[in-house]
């Protein structure tokens, strides 16, 4: 919010508040490697969720167009394939939510709706789209209209479920 901020209002004040944030998060919640889900005073030892993944590359995304700083594209490019890697789903595409280390989970889901936020293979499909047009990156292409083959039905049911989903499509 506040890179598109610093974008739209042309304020300064926003545009370093976005970096310091996205900084703090690559400092403080990527330094094991993977994404952690929350910080209080040091990091949780709670992994984060596919849908926290795909909204810090959201985040990185608009950070890199706010200013064209080429670090906020690798690094959302960087994120991008832990995405890939703890999340995709090689069988049936889209995204689980879980990373599918916890294995007391019997089943590992996938968001089927977009509520108030939107669900993580919304955003990862917007987010593909974008990296793709950036960097030009078949892959990312592909695991696109994967995951919108993978929602195709719900789309034409009930559009209504999956608002985001529609604004990548």
């Amino acid at each position: 919010s506040l890179a598109k901020a610093s974008q739209v209002l042309d304020e300064p004040l926003y545009h370093q508040a976005a970096i310091n944030a996205a900084k703090f998060v690559l400092k403080e919640l990527c330094s094991s490697g993977s994404l952690q889900r929350y910080w209080r005073t040091k990091p949780s030892r709670q992994p984060a969720y596919a849908e926290d993944y795909a909204a810090f590359i959201f985040g990185l995304i608009e950070l890199y167009q706010s200013d064209f700083d080429s670090t906020w594209l690798e690094q959302a490019l960087h994120i991008q394939k832990q995405l890939d890697a703890q999340f995709w789903d090689p069988t049936l595409g889209g995204y689980f939510q879980e990373n599918g280390k916890d294995t007391s989970l019997i089943v590992r889901t996938k968001q089927q709706y977009d509520g108030v936020v939107p669900s993580s293979n919304s955003l990862a499909a917007y987010n593909l789209l974008r990296l793709y047009a950036l960097c030009g990156d078949e892959q990312m292409r592909t695991k696109v209209e994967q995951i919108f083959s993978l929602y195709a039905e719900t789309l034409q049911k009930n559009p209504s479920s999956l608002k985001f989903m529609l604004v990548a499509l």
